[in-house]
């Protein structure tokens, strides 16, 4: 039987990443924290923690807080909601003609110059 909180794997077996990446384990590698180690901090055992950096289990609200907490770092830095798309985009921006592919250069170098200025204004 499935564990509730276990992500059905896809129909060849590998782990169901179809969400956004969960960087947990880059995050701690970076961090230099041993798996035992955030496993201990967390409250889970290191098996529990290999399955959810794996991508073959889903974190529940509290032991998402346990994480957070842990690691001292937000949602953001925890999830790339992005990353599941980029590959797409990538693909899309590619099959564009080389006048579209500067038009949208433009526009994204525009959208970060107004973001970087906002930003800037609230500080």
């Amino acid at each position: 039987m499935t564990p509730p909180n276990a992500l059905p794997p896809k129909d060849d077996g590998t782990p169901n990443m179809d969400y956004p990446k969960f960087r947990l384990r880059e995050i701690r590698d970076e961090q230099g924290i041993t798996q035992a180690e955030l496993a201990r901090r967390i409250g889970v055992s290191c098996g529990y923690l290999s399955q959810l950096e794996g991508g073959y289990r889903r974190v529940n609200s509290d032991l998402l807080f346990n994480i957070v907490c842990a690691l001292n770092v937000s949602l953001c830095e925890l999830y790339d909601p992005m990353g599941l798309m980029i590959p797409e985009i990538l693909a899309a921006f590619r099959g564009l003609p080389q006048e579209r592919q500067e038009e949208v250069l433009r526009f994204a170098q525009e959208q970060l110059a107004e973001h970087r200025e906002d930003k800037r204004t609230l500080a």
